[in-house]
């Protein structure tokens, strides 16, 4: 069955950051859950996977 959280009643907030973490601790990498972000950690995680990106395409340029 799954895993119990104890959080207050009603509050979904702090439901969601509980299950966050738990599946963070599982490994699960926050770009693969489908669950509530606050907009300022989607900001920041598709700013880090924008220099990431950048990174990869630098490395793969040839030097002629």
């Amino acid at each position: 069955m799954g895993q119990v959280f104890m959080v207050h009643h009603g509050d979904v907030e702090q439901a969601l950051r509980r299950l966050k973490q738990h599946l963070s601790r599982e490994g699960i990498t926050p770009g693969r859950k489908r669950i509530f972000e606050k907009p300022s950690e989607k900001r920041h995680r598709r700013a880090v996977e924008t220099r990431r990106k950048i990174r990869k395409q630098k490395l793969r340029v040839v030097p002629y």
